[in-house]
């Protein structure tokens, strides 16, 4: 790699940085150079050109960004998360709303890629035994790729995408296409509201999720703006609404706000 295109890359890691917040690992450097490097020569980019393409010309900015971004997923990743979800939380949530006029559950699903985790949060939900006592239940979901956001709202998901899902949650919450896909059934997609958004600039009201889900986010993020995140959605809680974290997440301070709490391998925050 010559050098023009090593300062060519770092220059657009910069300016990644101060667009979205978001940083790149050494590991995603590697597999990204080739093909940033494909897309630089297709839109006519050098290191002088960089900053004026990227501002002026959103397709090229849009295709470059979609490009970075990882938008693997898949249904109940981390089980045991989806796990605790159905077995104790829940039932905790079902049995407040005994006592309470809310009869309504609101989650947030950060990073929500091409719609697996939102609708894995619902099936969780309707799955566990105390679901009819628990009241209503809707997902925000954001998604800083307007990609992956697409993929969400078509909902047409192939076999690689459908790995997660029993045969038994396949026949009762999704419907065969002509095309050999899968898709989920109209009531639990009414329940999802998606947004095209980045989690860091996005607005969220405070006190208004019982559930938020910000796994492998906040790892993306530099230490300034992974701080900015967590205080965010710790703000954007119920007071005894939960925060689930991915693995690698774990253990990065969260405030005397939260109290984590375990449940067999996994680490969850409690608002206080």
């Amino acid at each position: 790699m010559t050098q023009e295109s090593v300062q060519l890359l770092n220059h657009f890691y910069l300016i990644l940085n101060q667009k979205t917040g978001l940083v790149l690992t050494r590991n995603q450097h590697g597999n990204l150079k080739s093909r940033l490097l494909k897309l630089f020569h297709e839109f006519s980019i050098n290191e002088e050109s960089l900053e004026s393409v990227l501002s002026e010309n959103p397709a090229a900015y849009e295709k470059i960004l979609e490009e970075v971004l990882i938008n693997e997923s898949y249904f109940f990743r981390n089980e045991d998360h989806f796990r605790v979800l159905r077995e104790i939380i829940f039932p905790v949530f079902a049995d407040k709303s005994s006592f309470s006029k809310e009869k309504s559950l609101r989650a947030l699903s950060v990073g929500c890629s091409t719609g697996q985790e939102p609708l894995s949060i619902l099936m969780a939900f309707y799955e566990s035994p105390a679901y009819k006592s628990a009241g209503d239940f809707h997902v925000d979901a954001i998604d800083l790729s307007k990609q992956a956001i697409v993929t969400a709202l078509k909902a047409d998901y192939n076999r690689m995408q459908c790995r997660g899902l029993t045969s038994v949650l396949k026949e009762k919450y999704f419907k065969p296409s002509g095309t050999g896909t899968l898709k989920p059934d109209a009531g639990l997609l009414e329940k999802i509201s998606y947004v095209h958004s980045n989690i860091l600039n996005h607005e969220l009201f405070e006190g208004v999720y019982d559930l938020i889900f910000a796994r492998n986010t906040l790892i993306y993020f530099d230490d300034v703006n992974s701080e900015r995140v967590k205080q965010k959605l710790i703000r954007a809680l119920k007071p005894g609404g939960y925060l689930f974290l991915g693995e690698s997440e774990i253990g990065w301070g969260l405030g005397e706000r939260v109290q984590p709490m375990k449940f067999n391998q996994s680490i969850i925050y409690r608002k206080r």
